[in-house]
């Protein structure tokens, strides 16, 4: 349980950095070979694979939205027990997005998280 807690309090403190634009701090938690995966049949969907590609990846993002918030809904960490064990956090959230031209979106979603020995070693939304 405390594992789980733990968890939680480090994955909400990753998305606070990511809304404060801070991609220092938010990538400071990234396995150098982790590796993220963003859905859909975009031009920036895809496997983004290493710390950073994947740093790469949010900047430019960041760069597309210059206003952008995240709410996280719920957390739920999971922590799989043995020899190199991977705790697993789903995080549910919504965000509201405004391009360079203007445009607002809101969207909602789900983040699934891989983390072994503190680092996020896979992820996908």
């Amino acid at each position: 349980m405390i594992g789980a807690l733990i968890t939680r309090r480090r994955v909400a403190r990753a998305f606070d950095a990511l809304n404060r634009r801070d991609i220092t701090a938010f990538m400071a938690v990234w396995a150098e070979d982790a590796a993220y995966t963003y859905p859909a049949d975009l031009p920036v969907s895809g496997t983004h694979e290493g710390r950073a590609q994947i740093e790469t990846w949010f900047r430019r993002f960041l760069e597309q939205f210059p206003e952008m918030h995240v709410d996280v809904q719920h957390i739920v960490a999971r922590r799989h027990f043995g020899l190199g064990a991977t705790t697993v956090a789903f995080v549910e959230w919504t965000v509201d997005v405004e391009n360079r031209s203007g445009f607002r979106a809101h969207n909602r979603g789900v983040t699934v998280m891989h983390i072994r020995g503190g680092r996020y070693v896979r992820v996908r939304d």
